[in-house]
């Protein structure tokens, strides 16, 4: 997500740009653009958090018997070992490790490969570099039967960083749930009392359609459709989803009520007050979109160096292995 794109929202000219193009160009930096449907949301984000579980269960179980064999040859170092039976240990640990490369690995190396295309250098292009490079050397060596190997390092490292990603989806995943929640309590359809031949008359309406100075019935158990005032009963009123009060407030003639809250005992006739962008239910939603979508100033500030960041470590490094190879 772009600053741009986080602080102001575009409207789509067909006659310039059509949709097929926007998603497209969507695609083409490695995310998936759909009409938003919160069914279908939850959905995606589920699937996406049962793959990364199956990924961490990979890695976490031939990790630990990669680990295994690699104090094996530590303390086999330190005190000997057989040159066969050394030399099985290697091999066994890169047929371990294969299978945590090719599929708990391959995330990072897809991203990487996605960044560069798109001619910038995120985070995962020295994961990718720092998996790779340890692999193919663990690999050569273990041909070679001479040097250190690193699988080990490459399947416990893959581990740690889908278990941090997996804490982030998860948070991710919490946060859409709170905001389809906010966006549930709102019902669809209200009672709206009309006045004729001097009696009230009820009129299902959406409540899109409801207007300031309309007269709504609410029963027990339904939720109050709009922020409003009590012309006539006493009730009840469950606001926990709100305000967070866990027991319901009673409510009476002349007391305001809050869009989305739930009467809990008697009818309630509530004059509205305030509806649509103006009601409390709005105002934290909105809130709640801007919490999600602008960043702090040191998380702006991060993502400003973050590629130059990568790009001086990668040089470094570089220059690092030229020295050391040229000493032998």
């Amino acid at each position: 997500e772009s600053s741009a794109a986080s602080d102001v929202y575009k409207r789509q000219d067909p006659d310039k740009i059509n949709l097929s193009e926007i998603l497209e160009s969507i695609s083409r930096i490695g995310y998936l653009a759909h009409p938003y449907d919160p069914d279908r949301q939850q959905r995606i984000i589920e699937k996406e958090r049962k793959q990364q579980l199956r990924r961490i269960g990979l890695a976490g179980v031939l990790g630990m018997q990669v680990m295994i064999l690699a104090v094996a040859l530590y303390t086999g170092d330190w005190w000997g070992m057989d040159q066969a039976i050394q030399g099985f240990f290697r091999w066994t640990s890169l047929l371990l490790t294969l299978p945590v490369l090719a599929f708990a690995s391959r995330v990072f190396f897809i991203s990487a490969w996605r960044d560069l295309k798109n001619r910038r250098v995120g985070m995962d292009v020295p994961v990718s570099l720092g998996i790779g490079i340890a692999f193919t050397a663990s690999v050569a060596h273990t041909i070679s039967g001479h040097g250190e190997i690193y699988f080990d390092s490459v399947v416990m490292f893959t581990f740690f960083l889908l278990t941090a990603r997996y804490f982030e989806m998860t948070a991710r995943k919490r946060s859409t749930e709170a905001t389809e929640a906010l966006v549930s309590l709102q019902p669809a359809v209200a009672a709206k009392l009309v006045r004729v031949d001097g009696r009230d008359e009820e009129h299902a309406v959406p409540v899109a359609e409801l207007e300031q100075g309309d007269r709504v019935l609410v029963r027990p158990g339904d939720t109050i459709p709009a922020d409003g005032v009590i012309e006539s009963g006493a009730s009840g009123v469950d606001e926990s989803l709100i305000t967070g009060e866990s027991m319901p407030v009673t409510k009476s003639d002349g007391d305001d009520v809050i869009g989305g809250s739930i009467n809990t005992e008697s009818p309630l006739i509530i004059g509205i007050t305030h509806v649509g962008a103006d009601t409390v239910l709005a105002a934290i939603q909105r809130l709640l979109d801007k919490a999600q979508s602008e960043k702090p100033a040191i998380a702006r500030l991060a993502d400003r160096i973050a590629s130059k960041f990568v790009i001086v470590i990668l040089t470094i490094a570089s220059l690092v292995a030229v020295f050391w190879l040229s000493q032998g």
